[in-house]
């Protein structure tokens, strides 16, 4: 299983970040392994159960993957994508801090399928 992990801190309120992230076709903005990420679902409001078309790329490789929101809380985002050959798990965790922003904790688990 390869993982990945990274904290910030941003000035802007939880549920701001949270409606952003929630969203996976934003993931290209922020994510530096993803090219592409496209709703495939047919659109529609952003909850549990939407889908996206993502292209990203890992050692040099370019892999697609379909992505779906599996859990949208009040501080929590995951998704789930899958291809034929790994499952990826990506967890944000959105807190509030003291000043009124937020703290990010993403968190991804890589885990391929097969012997």
């Amino acid at each position: 299983m390869v993982g990945v992990q990274r904290v910030m801190t941003v000035s802007t309120p939880v549920p701001t970040v949270l409606g952003y992230l929630a969203d996976h076709g934003h993931s290209e903005v922020w994510d530096p392994t993803v090219r592409a990420s496209t709703r495939s679902d047919g659109g529609g409001p952003v909850a549990v159960g939407a889908a996206w078309r993502t292209v990203s790329v890992w050692s040099g490789r370019e892999s697609e993957l379909d992505h779906t929101l599996c859990e949208l809380t009040a501080h929590r985002v995951v998704f789930v994508g899958e291809n034929a050959t790994v499952t990826a798990t990506e967890e944000i965790v959105v807190e509030p801090t003291e000043t009124g922003g937020s703290v990010v904790s993403f968190h991804a688990h890589v885990r391929l399928k097969g012997c």
